[in-house]
């Protein structure tokens, strides 16, 4: 309304006698109602940590590059270290959370989700979705041709915005990079580093920017619900169907290796339960797919030429096959050969899609143990004398000497690392090279060829895992000494501690039952991150004066916002209960130190 600026329901026209409707009569109806919004459809939330078997759809909490790695945390944060991951550009050697004005990072709205590319050595790129739009940094040319290895806002496909994006997945061999993004209605967009490359899928267009996957020239692939990438090739499913295209893919048909420029449906495999769970894709020259079914089984096809299939051969499965066989160190002194055992229900799978040097695929299977095959370049296995690198390999400690101890969740495949984690662990085990900051230790890991659990710092539990702290307490005070705290930050975070170490965390109970080891130091020598986190107070504790009041000054640090308790417990009697008047408790303000 030209004639004021104060028009609101009081008037059906301008209320005055000019203006576009001053041949109306000022009269009518008015009713207002409050209109519910859907922000998340507006702009767009992240991805949850919820720990699910179906991971179609989701982002791996874990994407290992050549020399770098990502890490999503149980608070939702991404975590970047290693080649070129700082937000200049520059190698990171230790996590960075990606913040905007920290770190270097530079970019509006709320980070969404992260992935990554490299090359070998070279272009380790990192790719950042926010709540606002799309952005990049690092080197040139992993997939997008940045004139600056600083952070730097792109385009998303036209009429495509955060908001409308399920999940987004990049990958690279020695040529082609691309990043894939799946809408939340089904749709597949394709950014490639080579203008007509395969792998846009929509025919070989010779345009630069986006290209929607097609099945044809008028027909678009829709109704998907995960893909993934290896740079020159990609797999995208809607949990039953299976499509594929780029440069030399395969059907399962019984057929070589050939081009595809639009999404071509795969033979479903025989034998399979489907919806399948995972899938993932490597492609050093050649693809190798993966995929793990609703029964636990893996389903494998196409380039095998290290091995990464699993079929204890080095021949490319022109069909469909399953990987039935896993190879594990006996329960013996010093380092056997392995034994050949029927393999078991698979809980999670990996393959090296985001730099495909060296193709090499991980699996854990449903007893939590994690299992490599394929390359090794690097020492990214984990496993350093393996009977065959053709067979799915139990991951060994001890110089090969025994199948590494604990429960692993997530493992991640990476060109020349791999990443692991451990249930109820604040931290990641790190195998392969380290140079470069790849290890998040600045080197301290010395390039290790089994997992190093103790070197790498804490980052806190990561998505989908959980972490606690226990004490170490005499047995005879708690059976099993259960009394335990989760832990939501990694250490350097944690604003609630006890003196200047952050609690880490523990695999279980720490106490000793009998004997000289009963000393409540199991908590500070359990190895993680080589750190004592018992170190409120130092050396001899103060000796009680009898008939005089005991006190101590506990160092401490309540950054939450809110007031703490701090409770105190001594066992005077020594009757090994802690009675109420045995202890004390203190309110601790917010901000006190």
């Amino acid at each position: 309304n030209a004639s004021t600026a104060n028009v609101d329901e009081r008037s059906i026209g301008d209320g005055f006698n000019t203006g576009a409707y001053a041949a109306y009569q000022i009269s009518g109806e008015v009713e207002d109602y409050f209109v519910p919004v859907d922000l998340d459809a507006i702009i767009g939330t992240p991805q949850d940590c919820d720990p699910t078997d179906d991971r179609l759809g989701l982002l791996d909490p874990l994407q290992a590059l050549f020399h770098a790695s990502i890490v999503k945390t149980a608070n939702g944060d991404w975590l970047v270290f290693g080649n070129s991951a700082h937000g200049s550009g520059a190698n990171q050697n230790t996590p960075a959370k990606v913040e905007s004005g920290f770190n270097g990072f530079n970019f509006t709205g709320n980070p969404l989700m992260v992935t990554a590319v490299s090359n070998f050595t070279s272009n380790h790129q990192y790719i950042l979705l926010t709540t606002t739009g799309l952005y990049v940094w690092g080197q040139a040319n992993g997939v997008f041709t940045n004139a600056s290895t600083a952070m730097t806002q792109v385009a998303l496909p036209a009429g495509i915005s955060p908001a409308n994006i399920q999940m987004i997945d990049a990958g690279r061999n020695a040529s082609i990079g691309s990043l894939v993004l799946l809408t939340k209605t089904g749709e597949v967009w394709v950014y490639s580093n080579t203008i007509g490359s395969n792998v846009q899928g929509d025919g070989n267009m010779a345009t630069a920017g986006w290209h929607q996957a097609m099945l044809n020239s008028t027909t678009p692939l829709t109704g998907m619900k995960d893909v993934r990438t290896a740079g020159a090739s990609a797999i995208a499913t809607d949990g039953n169907i299976f499509y594929t295209w780029g440069s030399n893919v395969f059907l399962g048909n019984g057929l070589p290796a050939s081009n595809k420029n639009y999404a071509t449906p795969m033979i479903i495999p025989t034998g399979i339960t489907l919806p399948v769970k995972q899938q993932d894709i490597n492609n050093e020259t050649s693809t190798a797919y993966y995929l793990r079914d609703a029964a636990g089984k893996v389903f494998v096809l196409g380039a095998n030429g290290n091995g990464q299939l699993g079929l204890v051969n080095t021949v490319n499965a022109l069909s469909w096959l399953t990987i039935t066989q896993m190879n594990e160190e006996p329960d013996a002194p010093g380092n056997q050969p392995d034994v050949t055992k029927p393999i078991k229900k698979v809980i999670w799978i990996s393959a090296n899609n985001h730099d495909s040097y060296g193709p090499l695929f991980n699996l854990i299977t449903e007893d939590y143990r994690a299992y490599s095959m394929g390359d090794d370049a690097g020492n990214k296995s984990g496993n350093p004398s393996p009977t065959t690198r053709n067979l799915p390999t139990a991951v060994t400690s001890g110089g090969g000497a025994q199948m590494l101890e604990g429960k692993m969740i997530y493992v991640e495949s990476g060109g020349h690392i791999s990443i692991l984690i451990k249930d109820r662990n604040d931290r990641y085990g790190y195998v392969g090279h380290t140079v470069d900051g790849s290890d998040g230790c600045g080197g301290c890991t010395s390039s290790p060829d089994e997992y190093n659990f103790s070197g790498p710092p804490s980052t806190g539990p990561v998505c989908g895992n959980t972490a606690f702290d226990y004490g170490d307490l005499d047995d005879n005070y708690n059976l099993g000494d259960k009394a335990s705290h989760e832990i939501l930050y990694s250490q350097t975070e944690n604003p609630l501690k006890l003196g200047t170490v952050a609690a880490d965390s523990d695999d279980g109970p720490q106490f000793t039952v009998t004997g000289s080891g009963n000393d409540a130091l199991g908590d500070d020598l359990d190895g993680d991150g080589g750190l004592d986190d018992e170190d409120a107070f130092t050396g001899t504790m103060p000796v009680k004066t009898a008939g005089s009041p005991y006190t101590l000054n506990v160092p401490l640090t309540n950054n939450t916002g809110t007031a703490a308790q701090l409770y105190g417990f001594i066992d005077w009697n020594n009757n090994g209960v802690f009675e109420a008047s045995e202890t004390v408790l203190q309110t601790v303000p917010a901000s006190a130190t």
